[in-house]
């Protein structure tokens, strides 16, 4: 379970280094600092309960699970923030290209005598 644990972390990290580096450097070192945290976690249990009882919660497996839950709100926060900057963006776009194409509106007195036969 401990090697599980330390992959998790650090595909966490992997992530998160990727994404301080592309995009929001706060979330990105946040993210980052709490994935090695979880990964000393791991490694060092006995710390783990000792910080634990500092947060007042009974055990240090707890305290990783609240963390790889904190983590995860991040990461979810984060998507959800880049999906509402592509809606944004689609709908900036759409719109300019609605205006572009733009056509004059047809009404009776526009349309062709031709036509009215």
């Amino acid at each position: 379970m401990t090697y599980i644990l330390i992959v998790v972390f650090s595909m966490i990290t992997v992530f998160s280094v990727r994404y301080f580096i592309n995009h929001n450097r706060i979330l990105g070192s946040l993210t980052c600092a709490i994935s090695f945290f979880g990964i000393y976690l791991v490694l060092y249990p006995e710390a783990s309960t000792q910080i634990a009882n500092i947060f007042g919660v009974g055990r240090g497996a707890d305290l990783l699970l609240y963390f790889l839950f904190f983590t995860s709100l991040l990461g979810l926060f984060t998507a959800y923030l880049k999906i509402n900057q592509t809606h944004q963006l689609v709908t900036r776009l759409t719109r300019s290209i609605a205006i572009t194409n733009a056509k004059e509106p047809v009404t009776p007195s526009n349309i062709p005598s031709a036509s009215l036969n």
